[in-house]
């Protein structure tokens, strides 16, 4: 009975180790992703801060509407890579413990098993491979979701659709006189 016991938990540590491995798998796709994103942000806002030299006024508006959301996309971004690296460190922890626990239990499964062949008492291996599951339980596994990611996509979309907009402004006032300043 105390080898079975045993030998639960060594299937569940098995499949907690699967479970770490697929939230480090997520965390780092994401991780990437985000990267991706922050290096999109940090092109768009190298884009507006081109626009400065074209011919003022109209420059200056145009960098205005576009510059503020591509910074605010890059720290979305970075926000993101920041939350999926925990994530992923957390993941590997995880892993790392469920990993030690796996060995450790089939080290406790064969001496068990070997204990009980010789009718010596179980109780102490049984001790020792409990503690050592309730500890690698401990250590948790995160939840990875992708509302991160989706808000750094989000603050992309808004700075792209903000670019669109510079541009769309600078082509308007195209045919206007340089150095004339709008309404006045």
């Amino acid at each position: 009975m105390a080898c079975e016991i045993i030998a639960d938990w060594y299937e569940a540590a098995i499949e907690r180790q699967g479970d770490a491995l697929a939230a480090q798998n997520a965390a780092l796709a994401n991780l990437q992703m985000t990267s991706a994103y922050f290096v999109a942000a940090e092109v768009g806002a190298a884009a507006c801060f081109l626009l400065i030299y074209t011919p003022p006024p109209f420059s200056l508006i145009a960098f205005g509407i576009c510059e503020v959301t591509a910074l605010a996309a890059m720290a979305a971004a970075a926000y993101s890579m920041d939350v999926y690296l925990d994530q992923f460190n957390e993941a590997t922890d995880a892993y790392i413990a469920a990993e030690k626990l796996v060995a450790f239990l089939e080290e406790m499964l064969c001496k068990c098993e070997a204990q009980l062949a010789l009718h010596i008492p179980t109780d102490e291996t049984m001790q020792q491979a409990q503690a050592a599951f309730e500890e690698a339980e401990g250590v948790p596994i995160p939840d990875v979701d992708d509302s991160a990611l989706d808000e750094a996509e989000a603050a992309l979309d808004e700075a792209e659709a903000a670019m669109d907009e510079a541009e769309a402004y600078l082509d308007e006032h195209a045919d206007e006189e340089e150095g004339a300043w709008p309404g006045i």
